[in-house]
């Protein structure tokens, strides 16, 4: 799969991952939009290494944290009723980024 990463000072690098695989009580999303909000832009716009949260980052990150898509993978354990393949799907997350 590949990932865009903010690497800081406003560089952007396409780079690939390797798939991802379901773990037990996990799903697998097939990506297809994602909301980029001021934690994601600040991490683009940071210099000195600094990410949006005041950490430093010891490696590029993949931004992005409001995602939809397609449910490509189900792991065991979860049910028909709460995944299927082929699903479309928002995540929704409950702990904001704090901005």
């Amino acid at each position: 799969m590949k990932g865009v990463l903010f690497l800081g000072n406003r560089s952007l690098k396409l780079e690939d991952f390797p798939d991802p695989s379901a773990g037990s009580r996990e799903v697998v999303l097939e990506i297809k939009a994602s909301g980029m909000c001021g934690s994601d832009l600040h991490i683009y716009r940071a210099s000195g290494g600094e990410t949006a949260l005041g950490y430093h980052a010891s490696s590029p990150v993949v931004a992005g944290h409001e995602p939809c898509g397609v449910v490509a993978e189900v792991g065991l354990g979860v049910s028909a009723s709460e995944a299927k393949v082929g699903t479309r799907v928002m995540v929704h997350h409950y702990s904001g980024c704090g901005l």
